[in-house]
C-alpha cells in the first residue's frame, strides 16, 4: 500500500510540475532585428512583457515551421486576455534572402495576430542562433534555385530576458499552456 501511494504521489506531483524543464538560464544577446515598420531590438522586444517565446524559422518551410506556428497561434488563442498580456511571441526567419521583413510579419500574423515576425541581417541572425545553440544550414543561394534550410525546431522560452527553456516543436497544446499559466 505505501509502494502505491508513494508511486500515486511522485506521478501527480509530476503531472501538476512544469511539462518542459529548465536549463542554465542564457542571458539574451543583443541583436538587431527588421520588422515592417524598422529595426527594432532583440532585446527589447524581451523587455515588453515578462515572458517570451521566440521561434527561428522560415516562411519556405513545408513541415515543421507551419506546424509550429499553427500550435503557437492555438496556444496564444487559448490564453485569457489578462495572460496574453504577459507574452510575447516572436518568429524569427533564419532565411533573409527570401524573408523581407513584411512578409516574415504577414507570415506570423497568420497564425495569430499577436505573433509577431522579424528577420535580420544574416550575421547578426547567425549570431543569435550561435548564442542560443540553434543549428541552421542556409545554403548558397547564388544559383536561384528553390531550397531548403536545414534548422533546429524548438522554441526558446525567455523569462525576464532570459533563455531558460526549449520547447520541442513537437509540443503538445495543453502541455504548453499549463506551463505559461503557471507563470503568466
Amino acid at each position: 500500500m505505501v509502494r502505491g501511494t508513494v508511486f500515486l504521489s511522485a506521478f501527480l506531483l509530476t503531472a501538476c510540475g512544469p511539462r518542459f524543464p529548465s536549463i542554465q538560464p542564457v542571458q539574451a544577446g543583443e541583436a538587431k532585428l527588421s520588422g515592417p515598420d524598422g529595426n527594432v531590438s532583440f532585446i527589447s522586444l524581451l523587455s515588453e512583457k515578462p515572458v517570451s517565446l521566440v521561434f527561428f524559422g522560415y516562411t519556405h518551410c513545408p513541415d515543421f515551421c507551419p506546424a509550429t506556428m499553427h500550435r503557437l497561434g492555438e496556444t496564444v488563442a487559448a490564453l485569457s486576455d489578462s495572460q496574453k498580456a504577459k507574452l510575447t511571441v516572436i518568429f524569427i526567419s533564419v532565411d533573409p534572402a527570401r524573408d523581407t521583413p513584411r512578409i516574415a510579419a504577414d507570415y506570423a500574423r497568420k497564425f495569430h495576430p499577436m505573433i509577431r515576425g522579424y528577420t535580420g541581417d544574416s550575421k547578426e541572425i547567425a549570431s543569435m542562433l550561435r548564442l542560443y545553440r540553434r543549428l541552421d544550414v542556409v545554403p548558397d543561394v547564388a544559383n536561384g534555385k528553390p531550397y531548403l534550410v536545414d534548422h533546429t525546431t524548438s522554441i526558446l522560452w525567455f523569462e525576464n530576458q532570459k533563455h531558460s527553456k526549449n520547447i520541442p516543436a513537437s509540443f503538445v497544446v495543453s502541455d504548453l499552456l499549463a506551463d505559461l499559466k503557471q507563470v503568466l
